[in-house]
């Protein structure tokens, strides 16, 4: 399920682009490959991203945002790599009100999300992906009030201070690295 925030048709980036733009927070290297259920990888596969900013708050709850902040789409290179600079998203409280509130309470459960990135992944004869990626560090990790946290999908974001590491993606030190994979399973009879 893509959510109550994805916006379809995000610009087309380059692998390694920039996102931050005027956007304050702690800068992030999001970066990985795009592989087959062997491990392959898969050139050209489709990653349609898009994130809180800083404060939690995604662009249809924030005047402030451009329509496209914080998002893109990109395909994989050759190698099925990706990779993008970005702030580093923050938890939010889902609506605490009506029946979504009644039922939280009544199960004496939180209304937070731990921080995410949103992606969608596509590529011909392959099945769909729409997933998300979670920090380690989130204070709310282990209690996501729409239980969509799983283990395979965690992350850890290394803090790193080495400014030549961080260079080729025009990415000022400090910052948080975070490699992670995506694995897509094949359309049987594609």
């Amino acid at each position: 399920m893509l959510g109550p925030f994805y916006i379809a048709g995000a610009p087309i980036v380059a692998v390694g682009t920039n996102l931050v733009g005027d956007n304050r927070g702690e800068r992030v290297l999001l970066h990985g490959r795009v592989l087959d259920t062997e491990g392959k990888p898969i050139a050209g596969a489709l990653l349609d991203f898009w994130q809180t900013n800083a404060d939690g708050l995604y662009v249809q709850q924030d005047p402030t945002q451009s329509t496209y902040n914080l998002r893109c789409r990109m395909a994989s290179d050759d190698e099925g790599r990706y990779a993008l600079v970005t702030v580093k998203p923050r938890h939010y409280s889902v609506p605490y009100d009506g029946p979504g509130g009644d039922l939280l309470r009544a199960a004496e459960r939180n209304a937070e999300r731990p921080a995410h990135f949103h992606v969608l992944v596509t590529a011909p004869g392959h099945k769909r992906l729409v997933t998300e990626v979670f920090p380690d560090d989130d204070p709310f990790i282990d209690e996501d009030a729409v239980f969509a946290v799983r283990q395979t999908l965690v992350a850890h974001f290394e803090r790193k201070s080495d400014a030549s590491a961080a260079a080729p993606y025009e990415v000022e030190a400090p910052y948080c690295d975070v490699n992670f994979d995506f694995r897509l399973e094949a359309i049987e009879g594609a």
